[in-house]
């Protein structure tokens, strides 16, 4: 069986207080990109796992993906079964694009569709805050720890230069840093969302916003800063930092001249993406 996962960016990201489970209580619109992972796998009677990836980091069962399919095993009452893996891994890791989440959520919707045995939202929940998005995929407003989902009209005709430079950025730093911070940038989510339904490009690219974009500053990470000059100098409308980082996004809505972006950001950067909304 090939499964194929897809990337997302954060078009806004705020973050608010810590929750009573350790979590912190966001708001977010999601949104998919063509950009994907390739997973090849399949299930046997085994009982034995094996994950295999172009990117050792991620083999073993410290990788999101064995515990998945694991606790799916569980949760189906199929202990017995095994299961082997080549992953293609085209989303970077530690980016801010959700691959790993998105890995996760792919194979449990394709191993339901298999056993016919559905777990509930909680399930996928529990394995990553941003493994339920990935359930829906799409133009999506998230809430509470982003498992609060909600459908939007699609942003279409987008496409977005994604740029990775050798930053990196680590996701439970970033919170902490976040919460120290003595005041946050405002992010309008809503202005955002009324772009979306008014079909107007140019002001849901003005109200993309990140907050974790002044932990990268806290951080001296100055190459946040670098790339988005960078989009920003080649066309982009607006240039975002995705997630808690470090790839950051510039938005198009002329294919070509995204085309062109990301050809000049490959000089600089050790990746860059053409992708577009999907």
């Amino acid at each position: 069986m090939i499964t194929y996962a897809p990337a997302k960016i954060n078009l806004t990201l705020d973050v608010f207080n810590t929750r009573s489970d350790g979590f912190h209580e966001i708001l977010t619109v999601f949104q998919t990109i063509s950009l994907f992972d390739v997973i090849e796998w399949e299930v046997n009677d085994s009982g034995k796992f094996d994950i295999q990836c172009q990117l050792y980091e991620i083999n073993g069962h410290y990788n999101i993906l064995w515990k998945a399919v694991k606790e799916y095993f569980k949760f189906a009452n199929m202990p017995e079964k095994g299961f082997t893996a080549v992953v293609n891994k085209n989303i970077p890791i530690k980016s801010g694009l959700g691959g790993g989440s998105s890995d996760a959520a792919a194979i449990i919707m394709a191993l339901a569709d298999m056993f016919k045995i559905y777990p509930p939202m909680e399930f996928f929940s529990a394995l990553g805050a941003d493994v339920p998005f990935f359930t829906m995929r799409g133009t999506v407003l998230g809430k509470g720890k982003g498992e609060e989902l909600t459908p939007l009209k699609p942003a279409e005709n987008v496409f977005a230069v994604i740029v990775q430079g050798n930053s990196r950025i680590s996701t439970e730093k970033a919170y902490e840093i976040i919460d120290k911070l003595p005041e946050k940038k405002t992010i309008n989510t809503q202005e955002l969302i009324n772009a979306i339904y008014a079909d107007d490009f140019y002001a849901l690219s003005r109200n993309c916003g990140n907050v974790f974009e002044q932990v990268a500053a806290e951080m001296s990470i100055w190459e946040i800063d670098a790339i988005k000059a960078t989009l920003s100098l080649n066309g982009a409308s607006n240039a975002v930092m995705s997630g808690s980082g470090s790839a950051v996004y510039g938005l198009f809505n002329d294919e070509n001249k995204a085309r062109r972006c990301a050809e000049e950001c490959r000089k600089d950067y050790q990746f860059a993406q053409l992708t577009k909304f999907i």
